[in-house]
């Protein structure tokens, strides 16, 4: 039941059309929801039921302010997020922080080439499922598989999607300046298997998501997959170089994603965000235009229980460096 003091909180003035009952209500069905059972399990909750539905209360005004500002896009309580301050989200998403700018190989896509009106790699069998990183902040690790993964079944005369270790990467790949739990730079990931191959998935799996650790490097316990030629190429700042590079395949990009938006994010076309930080790595997987306009398609690592099922749309030809500054550091897997 809710305490005095909740009640004078949350009294009829301040909630509006909300009354603290049926709040209590509301907060215990998301609870039950598949979004409080991720919260759950990433330790999202808290142990002050007061705490809680204040929490729960702010993020609902935030959603119905987000909704309104960004009319194309949706936001809902259906996010594993929705018990965190907005301070908490971004320190969860920049314990993924990337490093700098690498000197990979400048791209040799030709923004002049024709491009085709849209582009989904989701629709092939060449691209991964969607994963979960979990408490750890190895994006870095998610896309970069995720992106080798697309890049090795594409160059292949046979394509055939093989599941690759992102605990690899977490636990070993540290001389190169990379930290596992704590963030990385996925063209540093790319030279580290350059030189000293990766593992499959069903080989070392991934488990730093319930740990919160990098864990003890492994990889000695598994025969790892050395792909030829492999070297990381940077994409030409900018969102033409950006759509000639997606045109090939998946495209790893930096991006600004430790805000409100992306912390309730659900569907929709998000046209922009309130942090210009590049915290966080995602893949580009196509784009594409609707009614609302057009779009970039990314594919998270957040698991599916996140936005629209662990894809986010993010609207294309915005500005300069894209939308949440997806188009000004991104780079790819190239076997060529």
């Amino acid at each position: 039941m809710l305490s005095l003091l909740t009640c004078v909180l949350l009294a009829p003035s301040v909630l509006g059309s909300y009354d603290p009952i049926a709040l209590e209500a509301e907060l215990a069905d998301w609870k039950a929801s598949r979004a409080g059972s991720i919260a759950r399990a990433h330790g999202f909750l808290k142990s002050d039921a007061d705490d809680e539905l204040r929490r729960f209360y702010a993020t609902k005004l935030d959603i119905a302010r987000l909704n309104v500002v960004h009319p194309n896009a949706h936001f809902s309580l259906d996010s594993p997020f929705t018990l965190l301050t907005v301070p908490e989200f971004a320190a969860y998403v920049r314990s993924s922080t990337l490093a700098q700018r690498s000197d990979a190989r400048p791209s040799d896509a030709n923004s002049t080439t024709v491009l085709p009106a849209s582009v989904d790699w989701t629709t092939s069998s060449c691209i991964g499922s969607v994963q979960q990183q979990g408490n750890c902040g190895s994006c870095w690790a998610f896309a970069t598989a995720l992106a080798l993964e697309s890049a090795m079944c594409l160059a292949s005369p046979t394509p055939t999607l093989v599941k690759l270790s992102e605990q690899h990467l977490t636990s070993c790949d540290k001389a190169s300046g990379n930290l596992g739990c704590q963030g990385g730079y996925p063209s540093k990931a790319i030279e580290y298997v350059t030189n000293n191959g990766l593992c499959l998935g069903k080989d070392y799996p991934y488990v730093s998501g319930t740990s919160g650790n990098d864990e003890t490097c492994r990889a000695t316990s598994c025969v790892p997959m050395r792909p030829t030629s492999l070297k990381s190429v940077n994409v030409v700042p900018g969102e033409a170089g950006l759509q000639a590079a997606v045109a090939r395949q998946p495209v790893i990009v930096g991006i600004a994603a430790g805000n409100e938006e992306w912390k309730q994010y659900k569907s929709g076309i998000l046209a922009s965000c309130s942090t210009t930080d590049l915290d966080h790595a995602v893949v580009v997987v196509g784009w594409g235009d609707s009614a609302n306009g057009s779009y970039w398609r990314i594919q998270n690592s957040w698991g599916v229980g996140w936005g629209d099922r662990g894809f986010m749309q993010l609207q294309r030809a915005a500005m300069l460096n894209g939308t949440c500054g997806l188009a000004s550091d991104a780079s790819y897997p190239s076997l060529a």
